[in-house]
């Protein structure tokens, strides 16, 4: 795997040591919450088959070791899946999806990435009206992008309450409502919260303005609903054979209110 520049490396490393020691970092909030996110935002790109005709680009991001999370209608079944990080390309294996939610979970690579993951909010329940947010996506800057960390689109957001939204399988549920210009592409890039640098919701829909333009409204499912669907993911990989074409779990999804 290609590595980071020293810089934006050692500044990584830095940052999130000082954070996790809980010692104060001095600098723009929005700066840091960006350092700590850039190189673990994953670029997914639909291979050209003849089953599906031409190529696709999402965003993902790692949230466990070896594990990435985006949103379920990114990708079909992981096959026909690639994932750009650092420069580099790798398979992709689908371990748990859950479509009502539009969360899943895919394994990258023959080995575990020996990359820290994201730091994940347990809840959303924290944010405040109008808080500063970051979406951190991949794919936006054109189809010859190799995944590397300073290619990253920063988009900023401000969060805007709740919004029941339907589901593609008819079920409605709360999703976090976002003030922020994102384009095609992005499904599945995380949601930081500025404050903490944490993750608190995966980027699954948009509302399309007629003439093409970015949007100026999206939904972001909060990280609480990825909590069982890691977890299945987890346990697949337990299970996992590589000599097969893939895993796939289905997580059961309660009924919403």
């Amino acid at each position: 795997m290609r590595t980071m520049s020293r810089p934006l490396t050692t500044r990584c490393l830095l940052v999130g040591a000082l954070l996790a020691a809980g010692v104060a970092v001095h600098g723009a909030p929005r700066d840091i919450a960006a350092d700590l996110s850039r190189a673990k935002v994953v670029i997914l790109k639909s291979r050209e088959t003849k089953r599906f005709g031409r190529r696709g680009a999402a965003t993902a991001f790692m949230a466990a070791p070896g594990l990435a999370l985006t949103a379920a209608h990114a990708i079909h079944d992981g096959r026909e899946t690639l994932a750009w990080l650092n420069g580099a390309s790798y398979r992709t294996r689908l371990l748990a999806v859950d479509r009502e939610r539009d969360l899943a979970v895919l394994r990258i690579g023959t080995g575990r990435l020996l990359m820290k993951p994201l730091r994940l909010a347990e809840t959303s329940a924290g944010l405040q009206l109008r808080e500063e947010l970051l979406v951190v996506a991949g794919p936006s800057q054109g189809p010859q992008a190799k995944g590397e960390p300073r290619d990253r689109k920063l988009i900023p957001a401000t969060f805007g309450g709740h919004r029941l939204q339907r589901s593609a399988q008819g079920k409605r549920f709360y999703h976090l409502r976002l003030y922020t210009a994102v384009s095609k592409g992005d499904s599945g890039s995380p949601v930081v919260r500025v404050r903490d640098g944490k993750v608190v919701g995966i980027l699954v829909t948009r509302e399309e303005p007629e003439d093409g333009s970015p949007s100026a409204v999206a939904y972001a499912a909060p990280i609480e609903w990825a909590t069982p669907v890691l977890a299945e993911a987890r346990k697949a990989l337990q299970q996992f054979n590589p000599d097969t074409d893939f895993y796939l779990l289905t997580i059961p999804t309660a009924v919403s209110d």
